[in-house]
């Protein structure tokens, strides 16, 4: 935006953000693990220190740590700053700057405008969250499933589709993800790894064999060091304060009556698939992603009047190379299940009922995983390609295509 560039001019130039009337306030950008920032300076001017000591504001988001640059009322007034002849001011209407400089002044700023206005990389993000039903080969978790596929188990190496061999990444990444919140599930630990291509068609054959079960697949395309969030699911009221008894006495001449009435505030919470990533995207095409997921289901309402919400959350911070898939998993989570099946009528009866009846008792064990693709977009090409491929994907769609594109032609008229 223009009155972000005036900023970032006003502090290399000027040596201050704004001046005069309501600005934005300035906020440092997060940079990517790795990097170190870099401050553009005039070597020419004498009085142009570049004043970076601005302040970090926190987003309103479930990430625990982040920056953005927070807006106070933007204005496009000028801006100036001491002997300087320098007056930068936004249009924010066009988005455009108005700069009065020396020649000299400005050459200087044109180096610096053409460093800070490009254009920002974009991330295509694909997920996956799957819920897979533990038993059988998956009866100790996805993680020891994975293990076995491996051929070694922890310590050991496997090849990916290039034929090069790494160690096992079950093993080199069994932390990762330790520093996260701890879920709202029983079981292992949150664990993450990478998947080649064998990875992804077991995945693939426990889907078809129902053990898997597709709860969200969102795709989305967020800038780069910005948040981006996906809600699949119901918003459900609860009561959280409630007044009862205050009353009204009526005299209705054959008695009184008592008129009993209540106060109560209602507040939504939601539930489903929860999901928001927050990219950051290095030279090497490394993606930092600080990853928040979320899968709640609100059970039968209580005494209370609310219903109980069966939640599970993940919170954790993972890199990735653009193109790579990676899974997180380990949100286990036990449902006890009682069904009971018997004669109609007789099965009711207190005490002999049993003998025309049974009772089935078992635990069903479920366990949370997620795939995460990020591609980073360096330009408007790659982002049509992306549109492209989702275009062929939709399979479905080109008969109706077909049919739209043929001329209609005009009505015969019937035969006598």
């Amino acid at each position: 935006k223009s009155t972000d560039l005036a900023d970032y001019l006003g502090q290399i130039f000027l040596g201050s953000s704004g001046g005069g009337g309501s600005r934005r306030t300035d906020t440092s950008g997060s940079v990517a693990p790795g990097l170190a920032s870099a401050t553009v300076g005039n070597a020419a001017a004498t009085n142009t220190t570049a004043n970076r000591a601005g302040g970090s504001s926190r987003r309103s988001s479930r990430f625990g740590a982040g920056s953005s640059r927070a807006s106070t009322g933007a204005s496009a007034g000028p801006i100036s700053g001491g002997d300087s002849d320098i007056r930068i001011t936004a249009v924010e209407e066009s988005n455009q700057l108005l700069v009065m400089a020396t020649p000299s002044e400005w050459d200087s700023m044109q180096a610096a405008i053409r460093r800070l206005d490009i254009t920002p990389l974009q991330v295509h993000i694909e997920t996956k969250i799957l819920e897979v039903t533990l038993s059988g080969d998956l009866q100790y978790g996805v993680k020891w499933w994975f293990s076995g596929l491996t051929g070694e188990g922890y310590g050991g190496v496997y090849e990916n589709d290039q034929g090069t061999v790494y160690p096992n990444p079950l093993d080199r990444h069994r932390g990762l993800g330790g520093a996260a919140a701890t879920p709202t599930a029983t079981g292992s630990n949150i664990f993450a790894s990478y998947l080649n291509s064998k990875f992804q068609v077991a995945l693939s054959a426990l889907q078809t064999s129902g053990q898997a079960k597709v709860l969200s697949a969102p795709s989305l395309m967020v800038m780069n060091n910005q948040e981006a969030q996906i809600n699949v699911g119901t918003r459900i009221p609860v009561q959280t304060q409630s007044i009862i008894g205050l009353g009204s006495v009526t005299n209705t001449g054959t008695g009184n009556t008592t008129t009993q009435t209540g106060i109560g505030n209602t507040s939504y919470l939601d539930t489903g698939v929860i999901l928001q990533v927050k990219p950051r995207v290095n030279p090497g095409g490394l993606v930092y992603m600080e990853v928040s997921q979320e899968v709640s289901k609100p059970g039968a309402i209580g005494a209370s009047g609310n219903p109980p919400i069966n939640t599970r959350t993940l919170d954790t911070s993972i890199a990735v190379q653009s193109g790579d898939t990676i899974l997180l998993g380990g949100l286990i989570s036990e449902d006890d299940q009682t069904s009971e099946d018997g004669v109609p009528g007789l099965s009711r009866i207190p005490v002999l009922g049993k003998l025309f009846g049974s009772t089935k008792k078992g635990r069903q064990r479920t366990e949370l995983i997620v795939l995460i693709t990020p591609q980073v977009v360096n330009n408007s090409d790659e982002a049509r390609e992306v549109t492209e491929e989702y275009k062929r994907q939709f399979q479905s769609l080109a008969p109706l295509r077909v049919q739209m594109s043929k001329p209609s032609s005009p009505a015969e008229e019937p035969q006598q």
